[in-house]
């Protein structure tokens, strides 16, 4: 019983927040945003993943100053939890955890500063991250018209051969889209340049953008899904 742990650890679970989870949604969300953790030592407020639980709800998000990373799944209807910042090797260890078990669900429960994960008949306990994650919110872009849809697996086969020739500095790779489909390209002084259509269809006028070819790849590799949407605005403000 979650509540008797907790009363064990800290005299009385006074206070605790206690929440079921579904572990395979959850084991299938940490990698979503795991790779998106800071590498920066002086951030140490991003160096975990952000856990919020609303009724029915679970969110998980990751940021390193450069990019954001948002992963939603559902969990059994039940009380709103107070968002919880944990730290990245809490991430990794649960991730373990919940892949050597194929219990149905795992109890999590967050006091004070402190939080614990119960896996079947092991218990994962951690500190939080002392620190305010951003607000992220407001840097989620509003939904936009002109989107392309890609198959997932020949759109990361062509970043991964385009990066390949893009400059080691930047890894930035050239995204065309127009109604006869979606193109990438990159280009280097010492390799010369090279291009490639990607299977798929793009809606709207067309745009032509540059990108880190890292960030794509990260993402189109972190998900399982047979297609991934890229949506523009334009131009100058993809």
């Amino acid at each position: 019983d979650p509540a008797v742990v907790v009363g064990r650890l800290w005299g009385a679970a006074e206070g605790a927040q206690f929440s079921t989870l579904p572990r395979v949604p959850l084991l299938s969300a940490i990698p979503r945003v795991r790779y998106a953790i800071t590498a920066d030592d002086k951030r140490f407020f991003l160096d975990g993943v952000r856990i919020e639980l609303g009724d029915g709800t679970m969110r998980l998000v990751a940021a390193d100053g450069r990019r954001l990373v948002v992963a939603d799944t559902t969990r059994p209807a039940g009380p709103v939890v107070d968002p919880t910042l944990l730290p990245r090797k809490t991430v990794d260890m649960l991730a373990m955890l919940l892949d050597e078990t194929d219990v149905n669900t795992v109890e999590y429960v967050a006091h004070g500063n402190h939080l614990f994960f119960v896996v079947g008949n092991r218990m994962l306990g951690s500190r939080t991250i002392d620190g305010e994650f951003p607000g992220y919110q407001r840097m989620i872009p509003a939904p936009q018209n002109n989107a392309a849809r890609m198959q997932r697996v020949p759109f990361l086969a062509a970043l991964r051969r385009a990066m390949l020739i893009a400059d080691e500095r930047v890894r930035a790779v050239g995204l065309a889209m127009a109604a006869s489909g979606v193109s990438i390209s990159s280009r280097s002084l010492d390799a010369g340049e090279a291009s490639e259509p990607v299977p798929g269809t793009y809606a709207g006028p067309d745009v032509s953008l540059a990108a880190n070819g890292n960030y794509l790849a990260d993402f189109a590799d972190s998900v399982s899904c047979e297609h991934v949407e890229l949506e523009i605005k334009n131009n100058t403000s993809p």
